[in-house]
C-alpha cells in the first residue's frame, strides 16, 4: 500500500513539472488552477488507495471478524461522495451481523460517511455559506464542486436549517454588541420538475442570522457563527417569528445595540 501510494506522489511531482516546463504561459492565473487540480486528485487517488488497503485488511481478518459475528454478504459494492478534493470513488464490502441481525457497512462508519449521504458535512457547509450571497451556480464553482446540481446545494441549505433546529437554543446566551441578518430571497429558489405557475414558481425564503465577518485571508472574508432559517412553506410571518426566537433565545438582547439588516443589495439597521 505504502508502495503504491509513494508512486502516485512520483507521478504527481512528475505531471506537475511537465506542466511548468511546456507551459507556454507561467502566470499564476494560468498554472496554479492546473497545480491545483492535479494535487486534489492525487490526494483523492491517496484516499481511495488506504479506504482500499483498510478494507482489504478487515476482510483478511477473519478470526476477529467472526468473534464479532460479521459475515460478508457482498464484496466491493461501490460508492461516491463528493469531497472538498472532488469526488471520492471508492469500493466496500457489505456484512451481515449477526448479534444484532443487521446489515452494516464498517468502511463507511469508519470513514465517517453516512448512509446516502451524497456530499461531505464541510462541503455542505461551505455551501451553505456560499449561498448566502450567491446564487446555487456561482456557490457550487466557489466551493470547487462545479459537478453537483443545484437541487444539491438547495437540499443542503433546508438540511442545514432541519439540523440546527434541533439545537436552537444553546444553554448560555451570548454577549454581543450588534447582529447581522441577510434576507436576500432570490438565492433560494423552490426548484420543482414541470413548474407550474403559482406556488410552485415562489422564491423560498431565506434568512441568515451571523454575528458579523472575519478575516480568513488577505482577499477573503467569511460569517461568524452563521445560523440559516429557511420557509418553503412561504410564511413569513412563521419565518421571522424563528428569527426572534432565535435571537431571543442565544443573545443576551439587552446587550444588542444593533441589528443589521442586509436585504436586496441595500443595508440599514435597527437600533436599541
Amino acid at each position: 500500500m505504502e508502495t503504491i501510494i509513494q508512486q502516485i506522489c512520483i507521478n504527481m511531482v512528475e505531471k506537475v513539472l511537465k506542466t511548468l516546463k511546456e507551459s507556454k504561459n507561467l502566470s499564476l492565473d494560468i498554472i496554479t488552477p492546473e497545480i491545483r487540480e492535479e494535487s486534489n486528485n492525487t490526494c483523492l487517488s491517496i484516499v481511495e488507495e488506504y479506504i482500499k488497503y483498510v478494507n482489504l485488511e478487515m476482510r483478511n481478518q477473519k478470526k476477529d471478524r467472526k468473534s464479532k459475528g460479521l459475515v460478508i454478504k457482498e464484496k466491493d459494492i461501490g460508492r461516491k461522495v463528493i469531497t472538498c478534493l472532488g469526488e471520492l470513488e471508492y469500493s466496500r464490502d457489505i456484512y451481515f451481523n449477526k448479534v444484532e441481525n443487521i446489515y452494516v457497512k464498517p468502511i463507511d462508519s469508519i470513514f465517517g460517511i453516512e448512509p446516502y449521504e451524497r456530499i461531505c458535512k464541510n462541503v455542505k457547509a461551505d455551501l451553505v455559506d456560499k449561498a448566502i450571497d450567491n446564487s446555487y451556480e456561482k456557490s457550487k464553482n466557489l466551493v470547487g464542486v462545479p459537478n453537483i446540481s443545484r437541487q444539491s446545494v438547495r437540499n443542503a441549505i433546508l438540511k442545514s436549517n432541519l439540523d440546527a433546529d434541533k439545537s436552537m437554543v444553546v444553554a448560555e446566551k451570548k454577549l454581543l454588541k450588534e447582529l447581522h441578518i441577510y434576507a436576500d430571497e432570490d438565492h433560494v429558489h423552490l426548484q420543482k420538475p414541470n413548474k407550474i405557475k403559482g406556488r410552485a414558481c415562489q422564491i423560498v425564503p431565506l434568512v441568515t442570522i451571523t454575528e458579523g465577518t472575519e478575516n480568513v485571508s488577505k482577499s477573503r472574508r467569511r460569517t461568524i457563527n452563521p445560523y440559516h432559517i429557511v420557509d418553503s412553506r412561504f410564511d413569513t410571518s412563521s419565518l421571522w417569528k424563528k428569527v426572534d426566537e432565535y435571537i431571543f433565545g442565544n443573545y443576551e438582547v439587552d446587550e444588542i445595540k444593533k441589528i443589521y439588516i442586509h436585504a436586496d443589495g441595500a443595508r440599514r439597521f435597527l437600533a436599541n
